[in-house]
């Protein structure tokens, strides 16, 4: 199956990586005032390392068990008219901004908040989120935003917010 989401997957990870508050969490000094970016599911909340922001792209879920989606995919049939007919793919990356504050639920949330409206800044700046697509829907080669959140808010050995978002993009196959 041809899709992008590796690709996109790739992308977020890089371009979230590059902003100037983030780090990659291959870097090996921790640094609390930067959010982590994770590729995938390597953050734990509760170990060590997970005091401060993080963001987790392709986010399956905490429980490996539970074999949540880390993304999602529908690809559709493109317009009749091309010679070699492409395909319409919408595509979902669920990902996850977690800030573990031990302050108060306030700091938590406001910070989980700032990490999402951060990806939601990359998407809104490159929409296209660099990726080299020759087909187009519309003209557009790539579309990504941020839509559907979902929050929790817990006491752990601080306040803690995780935040479920996701990253949808539009684009031909």
């Amino acid at each position: 199956m041809q899709t992008r989401v590796a690709q996109v997957i790739d992308a977020l990870v890089e371009r979230c990586t590059a902003l100037p508050t983030f780090r990659g969490s291959d870097e090996l000094t921790y640094d609390p005032d930067l959010v982590t970016v994770w590729d995938g599911p390597g953050f734990r909340a509760g170990e060590d390392y997970s005091k401060g922001a993080h963001l987790i792209v392709g986010f399956g879920g905490p429980d490996p068990e539970a074999q949540e989606a880390a993304a999602t995919t529908e690809i559709s049939a493109g317009p009749m008219a091309a010679s070699i007919r492409p395909r319409d793919e919408v595509l979902s990356i669920n990902c996850r901004a977690v800030l573990d504050s031990g302050e108060t639920a306030k700091i938590a949330r406001d910070g989980a908040l700032a990490v999402i409206e951060a990806v939601a800044e990359v998407c809104r700046i490159a929409p296209d989120l660099g990726i080299d697509a020759s087909a187009t829907i519309g003209g557009v080669k790539v579309r990504a935003w941020v839509t559907a959140g979902t929050m929790l808010q817990y006491l752990q050995s601080g306040y803690t917010c995780e935040w479920s978002f996701t990253v949808t993009v539009s684009t031909r196959v």
